[in-house]
Order: C-alpha cells, then sequence, then structure tokens
C-alpha cells in the first residue's frame, strides 16, 4: 500500500480527524484530559520533535516519552509549567536559555 492510498483511505473515512498538521498554532486548540495535561498535544501545537521540545524547554527526552506516552504523568509543578508553555512557549524558551548559559535570579 503507497502513502497515496492510504491518505486517499483517511480523506475517505468520515470517522477520520481532519488533519490539521498544517494549521496555524493559533487555530489549533489542545484538549487537556481531566486531571491531566496533554503533553503531546502541547509540542505537536508548538511543531516540535521530541527532542526539541525537551531542548527548547530543559526536560529529559525519556520523561517526555513517558508522559506522552502514558507510563507516568509530570508531577503537579511540571504540569503548570507545561500549561505556561502552552501559553506563552517563546518566554519559557527565553529563560531557559537565560537560565543555560549561567543567569539567575
Amino acid at each position: 500500500m503507497t502513502d497515496e492510498d492510504i491518505a486517499r483511505q483517511i480523506a475517505e473515512d468520515p470517522d477520520a480527524p481532519p488533519d490539521l498538521s498544517d494549521a496555524p498554532p493559533e487555530l489549533v486548540r489542545v484538549i487537556h484530559p481531566p486531571g491531566g495535561v496533554n503533553v503531546r498535544g502541547i509540542r505537536a501545537k508548538l511543531d516540535l520533535t521530541q527532542e526539541e521540545f525537551a531542548g527548547r524547554f530543559g526536560f529529559s527526552v525519556n520523561h517526555l516519552r513517558d508522559w506522552e506516552q502514558g507510563r507516568t504523568q509530570p508531577d503537579a509543578s511540571t504540569q503548570i509549567l507545561l500549561l505556561v508553555i502552552e501559553r506563552e512557549p517563546e518566554l519559557v524558551a527565553a529563560v531557559v536559555a537565560q537560565k543555560s548559559v549561567g543567569w539567575s535570579a
């Protein structure tokens, strides 16, 4: 089966969710599960790989994979940080970048 065959089948399936991979980030809304954070959704909204997301925001790639695959959940403080990243990613990235070059509060 070719990629074109797969794409055609997806397009013809009325139950398939819309393809939002090309949607501008401001039009993508991340839905969070009750009592948790949709880490994969936040990362996808920012159009970053796991390695890029982890590096930009100071997370371990292994922790990120565990969160996304449901093996573990981020602790409460990390969930709050992830929600801030969802709303203000450039601000958080700038603070992390400053901290990594020796900036301190």
